[in-house]
Order: C-alpha cells, then structure tokens, then sequence
C-alpha cells in the first residue's frame, strides 16, 4: 500500500471526541436561541439563554484540558503495539 506507515489511532479516547462534539453543540444551540429570543424581545429569557454559553465553554475548556493531558501522556509512552514492530 502507498500509506503503510500511517496508523489510524490518534490517541484521542472517545470520551474526549463526545465531550467536543455535545461542548460546540451546546454552545452554538444556546447563543443560536439567545439571539432569536433577543431578535424577538423576550430580553430576560435571552439573556438568560445567552448566559448558558459560558458553562458550555468551561465544558469545553475542561474537555481540552483533559485532551492535552492524554495527548502528553501519550508521547511519553511508546504506542500501543510498539514492541511487536
């Protein structure tokens, strides 16, 4: 094959991917909603949508935090499979 010494593994677990993926949906669903309810001028329910960003963010600052930890972890280790070669 052209791409022998490509592995597919990253070393991202997919707990990290998940918490990614629910963090932007998270945060594009309440500033998507916020905006609408201040667009239609309900003031109080989109700020208060609005305001549901920032734990999403802080998901999502938490979520990287643990990314960089397993991705610091893993250059430190050898690969999985890497005695076998």
């Amino acid at each position: 094959m052209l791409c022998d010494n490509v592995h597919m593994n990253s070393g991202v677990p997919g707990y990290i991917v998940v918490g990614r993926i629910a963090a932007v949906i998270a945060m594009s669903f309440a500033l998507a909603v916020g905006i609408l309810l201040l667009l239609a001028g309900a003031y109080l329910w989109g700020l208060v949508a609005v305001a549901c960003f920032v734990p999403s963010f802080a998901g999502m600052y938490l979520v990287e935090r643990v990314a960089g930890a397993v991705q610091h972890r893993a250059q430190k280790e050898p690969p999985f499979g890497a005695e076998l070669d």
